[in-house]
Protein backbone atom coordinates (compact mmCIF):
# COMPACT_ATOMS: atom_id res chain seq x y z
CA UNK A 1 0.00 0.00 0.00
CA UNK A 2 1.51 3.24 -0.76
CA UNK A 3 1.19 5.68 1.73
CA UNK A 4 1.00 8.98 -0.01
CA UNK A 5 -2.59 6.96 -1.45
CA UNK A 6 -3.76 6.64 2.22
CA UNK A 7 -2.82 10.68 3.02
CA UNK A 8 -4.35 11.81 -0.24
CA UNK A 9 -7.59 9.74 0.46
CA UNK A 10 -7.81 11.39 3.84
CA UNK A 11 -7.27 15.17 2.18
CA UNK A 12 -10.45 13.90 -0.07
CA UNK A 13 -12.43 12.73 2.41
CA UNK A 14 -12.20 15.63 4.87
CA UNK A 15 -12.35 18.35 1.90
CA UNK A 16 -15.76 16.62 1.18
CA UNK A 17 -17.25 15.85 4.74
CA UNK A 18 -16.26 12.07 4.75
CA UNK A 19 -14.37 12.03 7.77
CA UNK A 20 -14.25 13.92 11.06
CA UNK A 21 -12.23 16.72 10.99
CA UNK A 22 -10.25 17.68 14.08
CA UNK A 23 -11.71 19.75 16.51
CA UNK A 24 -8.80 21.45 17.54
CA UNK A 25 -7.61 25.25 15.97
CA UNK A 26 -4.93 24.25 13.32
CA UNK A 27 -2.42 26.46 13.15
CA UNK A 28 -2.12 28.93 10.35
CA UNK A 29 0.32 28.70 7.49
CA UNK A 30 1.68 31.43 5.34
CA UNK A 31 0.90 30.85 1.83
CA UNK A 32 3.92 29.46 0.00
CA UNK A 33 5.40 30.82 -3.09
CA UNK A 34 4.74 28.31 -6.26
CA UNK A 35 8.12 26.61 -7.05
CA UNK A 36 8.73 25.67 -10.60
CA UNK A 37 8.45 21.68 -11.04
CA UNK A 38 11.28 19.37 -11.62
CA UNK A 39 11.76 17.38 -14.69
CA UNK A 40 10.86 14.46 -12.53
CA UNK A 41 7.86 16.83 -11.44
CA UNK A 42 6.77 16.88 -14.96
CA UNK A 43 7.45 13.56 -16.16
CA UNK A 44 4.91 12.05 -12.99
CA UNK A 45 2.30 14.69 -13.55
CA UNK A 46 2.23 14.24 -17.41
CA UNK A 47 2.02 10.16 -16.96
CA UNK A 48 -1.18 9.90 -14.55
CA UNK A 49 -2.83 12.96 -16.29
CA UNK A 50 -2.59 11.18 -19.57
CA UNK A 51 -2.97 7.71 -18.11
CA UNK A 52 -4.52 7.78 -14.71
CA UNK A 53 -6.26 11.08 -14.48
CA UNK A 54 -8.61 10.62 -11.21
CA UNK A 55 -6.08 9.42 -9.67
CA UNK A 56 -4.37 13.13 -11.00
CA UNK A 57 -6.73 14.83 -9.13
CA UNK A 58 -5.92 13.63 -6.05
CA UNK A 59 -2.26 13.94 -6.30
CA UNK A 60 -3.25 17.34 -7.00
CA UNK A 61 -4.45 18.67 -3.04
CA UNK A 62 -1.78 16.84 -2.35
CA UNK A 63 0.91 19.05 -2.70
CA UNK A 64 0.01 21.90 -0.89
CA UNK A 65 -0.98 19.82 2.04
CA UNK A 66 1.91 17.22 2.77
CA UNK A 67 5.04 18.13 1.13
CA UNK A 68 6.73 14.79 1.86
CA UNK A 69 3.82 12.61 0.54
CA UNK A 70 3.32 14.30 -2.35
CA UNK A 71 7.46 13.96 -2.95
CA UNK A 72 6.68 10.24 -2.05
CA UNK A 73 4.09 9.90 -4.81
CA UNK A 74 6.14 12.11 -7.48
CA UNK A 75 9.16 10.04 -7.10
CA UNK A 76 6.85 6.48 -7.43
CA UNK A 77 4.85 7.82 -10.65
CA UNK A 78 8.14 8.88 -11.81
CA UNK A 79 9.98 5.38 -11.59
CA UNK A 80 7.41 3.70 -12.91
CA UNK A 81 6.44 6.33 -16.26
CA UNK A 82 10.16 6.02 -16.88
CA UNK A 83 10.15 2.29 -16.60
CA UNK A 84 7.10 2.02 -18.57
CA UNK A 85 8.99 4.15 -20.98
CA UNK A 86 11.70 1.66 -21.97
CA UNK A 87 9.11 -1.06 -22.19
CA UNK A 88 7.50 1.37 -24.83
CA UNK A 89 11.11 1.65 -26.91
CA UNK A 90 11.21 -2.15 -26.93
CA UNK A 91 7.78 -2.77 -28.09
CA UNK A 92 4.27 -1.44 -27.76
CA UNK A 93 2.04 -4.11 -27.09
CA UNK A 94 4.28 -5.34 -24.19
CA UNK A 95 4.12 -1.51 -22.94
CA UNK A 96 -0.03 -1.49 -23.10
CA UNK A 97 -0.30 -4.72 -21.14
CA UNK A 98 2.39 -3.20 -18.71
CA UNK A 99 0.46 0.15 -18.29
CA UNK A 100 -2.94 -1.58 -17.80
CA UNK A 101 -1.37 -4.13 -14.96
CA UNK A 102 -0.28 -0.62 -13.62
CA UNK A 103 -3.98 0.88 -13.66
CA UNK A 104 -5.42 -2.04 -12.48
CA UNK A 105 -3.11 -2.57 -9.15
CA UNK A 106 -3.84 1.60 -9.06
CA UNK A 107 -7.63 0.98 -8.88
CA UNK A 108 -6.85 -1.91 -6.04
CA UNK A 109 -5.01 0.21 -3.69
CA UNK A 110 -7.25 3.33 -4.01
CA UNK A 111 -10.58 0.81 -3.42
CA UNK A 112 -8.28 -0.34 -0.28
CA UNK A 113 -7.18 3.79 0.78
CA UNK A 114 -10.97 4.08 0.87
CA UNK A 115 -12.57 1.53 2.43
CA UNK A 116 -10.41 2.07 5.44
CA UNK A 117 -11.34 5.69 5.27
CA UNK A 118 -15.47 5.03 5.42
CA UNK A 119 -15.86 0.75 5.57
CA UNK A 120 -18.67 0.03 3.06
CA UNK A 121 -20.18 -3.23 2.10
CA UNK A 122 -19.67 -3.21 -1.43
CA UNK A 123 -15.85 -3.14 -1.18
CA UNK A 124 -15.23 -6.84 -1.56
CA UNK A 125 -17.53 -6.74 -4.75
CA UNK A 126 -15.87 -4.22 -6.01
CA UNK A 127 -12.04 -5.44 -4.84
CA UNK A 128 -12.91 -9.14 -6.49
CA UNK A 129 -13.09 -7.16 -9.77
CA UNK A 130 -10.66 -5.49 -9.89
CA UNK A 131 -8.03 -7.92 -8.40
CA UNK A 132 -9.77 -10.26 -11.30
CA UNK A 133 -8.74 -7.56 -14.11
CA UNK A 134 -5.33 -6.70 -11.72
CA UNK A 135 -4.78 -11.05 -12.39
CA UNK A 136 -5.57 -11.12 -15.72
CA UNK A 137 -3.74 -8.42 -16.76
CA UNK A 138 -0.52 -9.95 -15.10
CA UNK A 139 -1.39 -12.86 -16.65
CA UNK A 140 -1.23 -11.08 -20.04
CA UNK A 141 1.98 -9.68 -19.26
CA UNK A 142 3.92 -12.73 -18.21
CA UNK A 143 2.38 -15.00 -21.38
CA UNK A 144 4.27 -11.77 -23.76
CA UNK A 145 7.31 -12.20 -21.50
CA UNK A 146 7.38 -15.85 -21.98
CA UNK A 147 7.29 -15.47 -25.60
CA UNK A 148 9.52 -12.91 -26.34
CA UNK A 149 11.80 -15.92 -24.30
CA UNK A 150 10.96 -18.61 -26.75
CA UNK A 151 12.09 -16.50 -29.80
CA UNK A 152 15.45 -15.44 -27.96
CA UNK A 153 15.88 -19.20 -27.01
CA UNK A 154 15.35 -20.28 -30.14
CA UNK A 155 17.77 -17.84 -31.51
CA UNK A 156 20.10 -19.18 -29.21
CA UNK A 157 19.46 -22.98 -30.25
CA UNK A 158 19.99 -21.61 -33.58
CA UNK A 159 23.59 -20.55 -32.63
CA UNK A 160 24.52 -23.06 -30.52
CA UNK A 161 23.66 -25.97 -33.46
CA UNK A 162 26.09 -23.35 -35.88
CA UNK A 163 29.00 -24.17 -33.57
CA UNK A 164 28.50 -27.63 -33.11
CA UNK A 165 28.33 -28.06 -36.95
CA UNK A 166 31.21 -28.23 -38.84
CA UNK A 167 33.63 -27.32 -36.17
CA UNK A 168 36.74 -28.57 -37.31
CA UNK A 169 36.09 -26.78 -40.72
CA UNK A 170 35.62 -23.49 -39.23
CA UNK A 171 38.40 -23.70 -37.36
CA UNK A 172 40.66 -24.47 -39.70
CA UNK A 173 39.32 -21.57 -41.87
CA UNK A 174 39.79 -19.25 -38.89
CA UNK A 175 43.86 -20.48 -38.64
CA UNK A 176 44.37 -19.85 -42.29
CA UNK A 177 42.72 -16.31 -41.96
CA UNK A 178 44.43 -15.70 -39.02
CA UNK A 179 48.03 -17.15 -40.13
CA UNK A 180 47.53 -15.61 -43.73
CA UNK A 181 47.42 -11.96 -42.15
CA UNK A 182 50.18 -12.54 -40.20
CA UNK A 183 52.41 -13.69 -42.91
CA UNK A 184 51.15 -10.77 -44.77
CA UNK A 185 52.20 -8.23 -42.45
CA UNK A 186 55.71 -9.80 -42.25
CA UNK A 187 56.17 -9.46 -45.73
CA UNK A 188 55.68 -6.20 -45.77
CA UNK A 189 57.82 -5.49 -42.95
CA UNK A 190 60.66 -7.23 -44.48
CA UNK A 191 60.32 -5.56 -47.56
CA UNK A 192 60.32 -2.56 -45.89
CA UNK A 193 63.44 -3.40 -44.29
CA UNK A 194 65.54 -4.62 -47.22
CA UNK A 195 64.31 -1.78 -49.46
CA UNK A 196 63.95 1.55 -46.63
CA UNK A 197 62.24 4.47 -48.48
CA UNK A 198 65.20 6.91 -50.26
CA UNK A 199 65.69 10.09 -48.64
CA UNK A 200 65.07 12.99 -50.47
CA UNK A 201 67.96 15.27 -51.48
CA UNK A 202 66.74 18.77 -50.42
CA UNK A 203 67.13 20.94 -53.39
CA UNK A 204 70.30 23.62 -53.61
CA UNK A 205 68.67 27.17 -53.12
CA UNK A 206 67.97 28.92 -55.91
CA UNK A 207 71.34 31.97 -56.28
CA UNK A 208 69.91 35.46 -56.67
CA UNK A 209 71.55 37.51 -59.39
CA UNK A 210 74.04 39.79 -58.48
CA UNK A 211 72.57 43.69 -57.69
CA UNK A 212 73.94 46.18 -59.97
CA UNK A 213 76.44 48.98 -58.36
CA UNK A 214 75.42 52.33 -57.75
CA UNK A 215 75.95 54.42 -60.57
CA UNK A 216 78.82 57.24 -59.44
CA UNK A 217 77.02 61.15 -59.11
CA UNK A 218 77.67 63.18 -61.96
CA UNK A 219 80.11 66.01 -61.88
Amino acid sequence: MYRWLCVVIMLLATSTGLAQPSKEPQPSRPPQKESEPTHREQVALAFVREHHPSLAKLIVQLKQAQAKEYARAIADLSRTAERLQRIRREDEESFKSELSLWKARSEVELLVARHRLRPNDTVREDLKRALHRSEQMQLSVLMRQRARLEVRLRKIDAQIEQIKTGRDDRIARQIDKLLGRRAATDRRGESSRRHPPEKETPEPPERQPPSPKPKPPAR
